[in-house]
């Protein structure tokens, strides 16, 4: 009879199905549970596994019991310091040994990963008022097992009935070289120019030491500090220069669902000339994914001069909403 025969369609799919359960990765909790996907990266406490119904999801490595794999993975043994690429079968690799899996070209030390990104904010008002802003910056990074690069970019612009009222830009770039994991020494250089504030043209180089406190997924929080060579060109060509002592904080959190990202970067320098004198630069916010890199940013940038030159405020705030694009 035809109704008692197994369509072809449906035995082709379900053979399909079964194939592919069959070769995929498996992981094994401690309390049963298994999930079935793929394994795309392990480092830290951290193993992010992608499966067909739930996408990417970050699972605790302390609570994995097994991982088996149907095809081969990079695996960086601890205290190896070379990744080998094997398929991972019960009883084959103890799980506590794993450094990582697929490590990055900065954890396996073959390669450099770079990662950049840009941000605009604008305003355009036409009417009984006419006034327009712009705001862009940019950020550039590479990371190496033992060393990492950066640069920044920033530009503000603004019009009121015609009139300049914001007119500044500010470059930065630093390369720090790791002594160890969480240990590190570095260079940095730095310019700006903010006619408003009386600065044609302000520079500094200098070096010192840092600490890479957290450096995972979802934190990552490093400090600096060192000593600045500070040379300051104001508006009617007088000039000086000074040492200072320097500093730097860059945080960032993914908060829940570990996409939301706040960050706070700080940049300081202090007057070892004249003590009096603090300059500090901060940037604080939110960047929320939305959609193929794209996110969206609000925050608050912060410019504070303790002892700032006649007729100058002392702290300049900048509120921002924008679009950005990461890669």
């Amino acid at each position: 009879m035809r109704g008692g025969l197994f369509p072809f369609p449906a035995l082709a799919a379900a053979l399909a199905l079964s194939a592919a359960a069959a070769q995929a990765d498996t992981v094994t909790l401690l309390n049963g549970d298994r999930l079935s996907g793929k394994v795309l990266h392990k480092s830290g406490d951290v193993l992010t596994f992608e499966t067909t119904y739930a996408g990417k999801i970050k699972i605790r490595w302390s609570e994995v019991r097994m991982l088996t794999t149907d095809a081969p993975v990079g695996v960086m043994l601890e205290g190896e310091s070379e990744p080998h690429r094997i398929v991972l079968a019960p009883g084959s690799v103890d799980p506590g040994r794993i450094a990582y899996l697929n490590p990055l070209p900065e954890e396996s030390g073959r390669g450099v990963t770079y990662k950049g990104r840009v941000a605009l904010a604008a305003l355009a008002v036409r009417g009984n008022s006419s006034n327009s802003s712009l705001h862009g910056e940019g950020e550039f990074k590479a990371r190496a097992k033992d060393y990492r690069y950066g640069l920044t970019a920033k530009v503000d612009q603004a019009k009121d009935t015609g009139q300049t009222v914001t007119s500044n830009w500010r470059a930065s770039g630093h390369y720090d070289y790791f002594l160890a994991p969480k240990r590190f020494v570095y260079g940095r250089g730095f310019a700006e120019r903010d006619r408003f504030r009386d600065i044609k043209l302000r520079t500094s180089a200098g070096g010192g030491y840092g600490w890479q406190l957290y450096d995972t997924d979802r934190t990552r929080f490093s400090v600096r500090a060192g000593v600045d060579a500070v040379s300051i060109k104001h508006n009617d060509d007088s000039s000086e220069s000074y040492p200072a002592l320097g500093w730097g904080l860059h945080y960032s959190h993914r908060l829940w669902p570990r996409k939301v990202e706040l960050f706070h970067n700080q940049e300081g320098f202090w007057n070892l000339r004249h003590t009096e004198r603090v300059t500090l630069h901060t940037s604080t916010g939110l960047r929320i994914p939305l959609s193929s890199g794209m996110t969206a940013n609000a925050q608050l940038d912060l410019d504070w001069e303790r002892t700032p030159p006649p007729g100058v405020k002392a702290v300049d705030t900048t509120w921002l909403l924008g679009l950005g694009y990461e890669w």
